[in-house]
């Protein structure tokens, strides 16, 4: 069997490639090979963030619905505080307003009483003329001294 000279560069350039790109090759997987750690080490750090985030955002939504639930619990004693707060003004509010009733009915009544007995101090004021009246028209004077006379009996009278 004989070769030409281009069954031999065939092989040869065969040969050198294979010389020449298995140490590539190896140096072209050993750098891919890098690239996969590097990648599958950044894979797990991502996916340890993840996770990290994950437990972060769970303790976030326990405090946001602790917080929820303090809101509530605040709003709900601010309601019954306003509410007692409310109660006991308008009972407050009654008791003043009964007061203020009850001095209003007393000084009526004062009043009351004052008008009837300015009234009847005018009537007595009035009767009192009227009799005098009656009395200069009607008595003579032996009649009027005796009328005094008597008055100032009754006046000693009454005082001893």
């Amino acid at each position: 069997m004989a070769f030409d000279a281009s069954f031999w560069v065939f092989v040869a350039t065969v040969l050198f490639l294979v010389v020449f790109f298995k140490p590539l090759g190896r140096l072209i997987l050993g750098g891919l090979d890098q690239r996969s750690a590097a990648i599958d080490a950044r894979l797990q750090e991502v996916m340890a963030l993840k996770e990290e985030a994950q437990s972060m955002l769970a303790k976030y939504q326990r405090q946001h619905q602790k917080l929820e639930e303090d809101i509530e619990n605040i709003t709900a004693h601010a309601e019954e505080e306003a509410a007692r707060i409310i109660r006991h003004a308008e009972e407050h509010s009654r008791v003043q307003i009964e007061r203020q009733t009850a001095l209003a009915n007393e000084k009526i009544a004062r009043a009351e009483q004052a008008a009837m007995k300015d009234i009847k101090d005018h009537a007595v004021d009035i009767m009192v003329k009227t009799a005098q009246q009656m009395i200069i028209e009607h008595m003579d004077r032996d009649a009027a001294q005796h009328l005094l006379d008597d008055a100032l009996n009754e006046i000693d009278r009454k005082l001893h």
